[in-house]
């Protein structure tokens, strides 16, 4: 007890103090900075400002103790917290602010390709200039740092760094994971992130081996018009053309209603679709669940909803559904199937009966332009005669928008519409980039509502978008971000294009649509729309998932208010 004693009133010393002082500082300081932009700019969290100093405070304790070892002990931590506070000082300039826990699961499941292009198209001289000196500014205080108790015995500073190890370990990130600190401190974030990145995808995989095991289950849709349990056609057409059920799913990318022509922007950015616009159903205020892919997809392809996720054992995803219901399912991409880890995207996907995806045939090399699914599609309806249900995921206009469109569609070059704002000329080649991907994403979208006129008789088409991005409509951003949503990344297409004979098939059903198309919708709902729609009876134990009330094509549809946003 006296030696203790003896610590602390060395400890108290003047000189002894000011050097504990700027140790604590050293390692506060890149959270620190982190803490404070965040609540005095954006989120007023003083949870994250006291999180960040208590966390500080436990990884000082080991410097009391530490003589000639301190030093690189403090750059030791220093090296750790560099990448996860670098990665929210960033997002902070890009996106104006925090970063999420769901922001690192993109990380997880990105692949090299895209890092590159967010590389390019975000990392400039003006970000630099603001990272390079806020890495460096720790060191202010590193050479006023000095040992605060010389000659500790080893006993004790074996002690103090076995304190600190567990603390880190299991402390701070069971905390996270228990959410007592969730979202209070990007360190603690950082460090929890990958557990809760592996409980969702564990979950999502245990649902979709369950759904695999019981997928021999099937539903006769024999009375349904098309639909042949031999799967040959069902009258004498063009070898060509096959009249059994086909529905195709058109998923995009980043592709917001407000730079396209067709909901009134005012650039040509739809010359096709809108040529079409007679023989659409054009659906006006449907918006996402999520401002980016992942958690869009997992909600768009479950029998979850923006309000209320299922568990991974009892919930049935929609592919699932249409397998159990005798139709063919497959999955068509122009996205990389898996990134650094599995994907959501790889799991749920991997539940079609057949899979393809044009990155994986490039060994992950090169950026194929969306037209490249065209023969696949093609293909496909040519070749197989049975019901099924095909899913497109085109690359759309996921940034770098350059690489999104071939030379010849390169059609805007001058300055923006009027509404763009404080424009110069680096945000306006910006917006003409993306106004050419939605240009050459018309192409590829009427290109596939065509093919199905063309080879399918009995056929729905439809277009919707993962997320929208917004590019300097109202403000200086350039993106999406959970956590600064605005319409312009939430409000999506949602337009549908249907055969003539499927029309005739489902009159009353088709008669209504125009009725529909000012509904307040969201896409988390897809799968309870798309199950209404195609109308396979669907087992009695998942009759309590499927909700009719929640598919905007049915007379019992009811809007909700998760689906008004603004």
């Amino acid at each position: 007890m006296k030696r203790w004693t003896e610590y602390l009133n060395s400890i108290l010393k003047k000189r002894n103090f000011y050097a504990l002082f700027f140790i604590f500082l050293f390692i506060w300081s890149l959270n620190g900075v982190n803490d404070l932009l965040s609540y005095f700019l954006f989120a007023k969290e003083e949870s994250r400002i006291l999180t960040g100093i208590g966390l500080s405070l436990i990884l000082t304790i080991p410097g009391l103790f530490l003589n000639k070892s301190l030093k690189p002990y403090l750059l030791l931590i220093y090296l750790l917290e560099l990448c996860p506070s670098i990665a929210f000082f960033i997002h902070l300039i890009l996106y104006k602010c925090p970063i999420l826990n769901e922001n690192y699961f993109i990380f997880y499941e990105t692949s090299t390709q895209e890092i590159m292009e967010f590389t390019y198209q975000n990392i400039n001289l003006k970000l630099l200039a603001f990272t390079i000196p806020y890495a460096a500014f720790p060191f202010l205080f590193f050479s006023r740092i000095k040992p605060v108790l010389a000659g500790t015995r080893k006993k004790i500073i074996l002690i103090a760094l076995c304190t600190m190890y567990l603390l880190l370990l299991f402390a701070f990130p069971l905390a996270g994971r228990l959410a007592l600190l969730k979202y209070n401190n990007y360190y603690v974030d950082a460090a929890c992130s990958y557990w809760y990145y592996a409980d969702e995808t564990n979950n999502l995989r245990k649902g979709a081996e369950l759904r695999k095991r019981n997928s021999e289950y099937k539903i006769d849709l024999s009375n349904q018009p098309g639909f042949t349990k031999t799967g040959s056609p069902t009258s004498s057409l063009d070898s060509t053309k096959t009249n059994t059920l086909t529905y195709l799913i058109i998923i995009g990318e980043s592709t917001g209603k407000y730079h396209m022509s067709i909901y009134g922007y005012e650039r040509k950015t739809n010359p096709l679709l809108t040529s079409l616009k007679n023989n659409l159903y054009i659906f006006n205020h449907v918006i996402s669940p999520n401002a980016h892919t992942i958690p869009c997809l997992e909600k768009m392809l479950t029998l979850s909803n923006s309000q209320h996720k299922l568990a991974p054992d009892s919930g049935e995803s929609l592919i699932s559904v249409f397998n159990k219901a005798g139709y063919n399912t497959y999955w068509i991409s122009n996205q990389n199937k898996l990134g650094i880890n599995e994907t959501a995207i790889s799991i749920l996907s991997g539940e079609a009966r057949n899979a393809y995806f044009e990155k994986n045939q490039l060994k992950g090399i090169g950026n194929p332009h969306d037209d490249c699914l065209l023969p696949v599609i093609k293909d496909v309806l040519i070749k197989d005669h049975r019901p099924k249900i095909i899913f497109i995921h085109l690359i759309g206009t996921h940034q770098d928008y350059k690489f999104r469109y071939p030379k010849e569609y390169a059609i805007f070059n001058g300055i923006p519409p009027e509404h763009f704002t404080g424009i110069n000329e680096a945000k306006s080649n910006m917006i003409n980039e993306y106004d050419n991907a939605i240009t050459y994403n018309d192409y590829v979208v009427s290109s596939i509502f065509g093919l199905a006129r063309q080879y399918a008789e009995y056929s729905l088409a439809l277009y919707l978008s993962d997320h929208g991005d917004e590019v300097y409509e109202e403000r200086d951003f350039l993106g999406h971000a959970e956590g600064n949503k605005s319409k312009y990344m939430m409000e999506i297409p949602f337009i549908l294009w249907i055969s003539d004979p499927f029309k005739k098939a489902n009159k009353e059903y088709v008669a209504n649509l125009n009725n529909d198309l000012n509904r307040s919708y969201c896409s988390a709902d897809l799968a309870h729309s798309l199950i209404d729609i195609a109308k396979p009876n669907i087992p009695k134990s998942d009759s309590a998932q499927f909700d009719e009330t929640r598919s905007i094509f049915s007379l019992k549809y009811k809007e909700r208010d998760e689906y008004k946003y603004w």
